[in-house]
């Protein structure tokens, strides 16, 4: 998935010097992002003088029926997904010659990705901070019964306003599932064409183990690739970095348990925060936190314990007023001593 970003990956014209390509009134400017299946643009929508992004498929798959389909599912899942922390699509369709499109919020920032990379971890209230952003907008996903199957650091928006705030915003809702059962009227139709079986969908760094082994996935699914960017983000590595070999990454998100994030932090982490981490990355999802809100709940009772820590430990500072205060009772009380001595002589 390309990301909308303020930093071009190409400073050409989409059509090589041609007249710019309009899309639904939208006029394309810059290549600014592309994965396997798309590539993203920076447009100007030509009715509202207003910047945007359009994401478009790239001509090649316009004959792919999967690949259609879920383009088709993100579209209308994040139609419907209005939530600060999820990325907003205002419109889609398919261009002259088939392909689909979808017109999507223009991001200003970086993935979450290439801030870490800058600053080699991030301090742990500060990525706690950015991880609930994220764990808010996967709650109002799962309330519509969808799973996004591939939460990590790449599909994590950084976005910077003109009032210095940063907002997180969830991408890539390429690959999202809606889970048997959902109930919920606002839900967008499940795939018509089911995802290949036998083979793990998302991406090998933050795959479930239910994932891994190709069984059904919920919320937990996305409790436990949110636990593994929060792991990332505080330790400066990932939890199965050492791991090269695509087989042996499989198989420890399936049998080893992780290293305490601490164990591999250049900055101290308390206990607390390394419970609540390791939990929401336990393999079976029933020993995990059971929702986006709970784990968001458990993140912020740790901090809570560690600021509380924070202040206990705190060397104080002497106070100038109680010494003060037994200088002047001594006085006092020298005085009425020597006033009573008098009046009995």
């Amino acid at each position: 998935m390309a990301h909308p970003s303020s930093t071009p990956t190409s400073s050409s014209a989409p059509n090589d010097g041609r007249p710019a390509e309009v899309i639904d009134g939208c006029q394309l400017v810059r290549l600014i992002g592309g994965g396997g299946s798309s590539q993203v643009y920076e447009a100007v929508h030509l009715g509202l003088a207003r910047r945007v992004a359009v994401k478009v498929l790239r001509p090649e798959l316009t004959g792919d029926p999967l690949v259609l389909e879920r383009m088709r599912f993100e579209a209308q899942a994040l139609a419907r997904l209005n939530h600060p922390n999820i990325l907003a699509v205002t419109d889609s369709g398919r261009t002259a010659d088939g392909r689909p499109f979808l017109v999507m919020e223009y991001l200003r920032g970086a993935p979450l990705l290439q801030e870490l990379r800058r600053r080699g971890c991030l301090p742990v209230r500060e990525a706690i901070e950015l991880v609930q952003q994220a764990l808010a907008g996967l709650a109002a996903a799962h309330a519509l019964g969808i799973v996004h199957r591939d939460i990590k650091l790449e599909n994590l928006f950084l976005c910077d306003d003109d009032h210095g705030r940063r907002t997180l915003k969830i991408l890539d809702f390429g690959i999202a599932k809606l889970v048997p059962g959902a109930t919920n009227m606002d839900a967008p139709p499940p795939p018509a064409i089911p995802s290949h079986e036998g083979v793990p969908i998302g991406t090998p760094q933050f795959l479930s183990p239910e994932q891994v082994m190709c069984r059904a996935v919920d919320a937990r699914t996305d409790v436990y690739g949110a636990a593994m960017v929060l792991y990332e983000l505080i330790a400066g590595r990932a939890a199965f970095h050492h791991l090269d070999d695509y087989v042996e990454l499989l198989q420890a998100h399936v049998s080893v348990d992780p290293r305490p994030p601490s164990a591999l932090a250049p900055q101290p982490i308390d206990p607390a925060i390394d419970d609540v981490v390791l939990r929401g990355l336990a393999k079976r999802p029933e020993d995990r936190w059971q929702s986006a809100e709970d784990f968001s709940r458990a993140l912020e009772r740790a901090l809570a314990c560690m600021t509380s820590a924070e202040f206990a430990a705190r060397p104080r500072r002497r106070s100038w007023i109680t010494p003060l205060l037994v200088v002047v009772a001594s006085v006092i009380l020298s005085a009425l001593a020597t006033l009573g001595l008098s009046r009995v002589l």
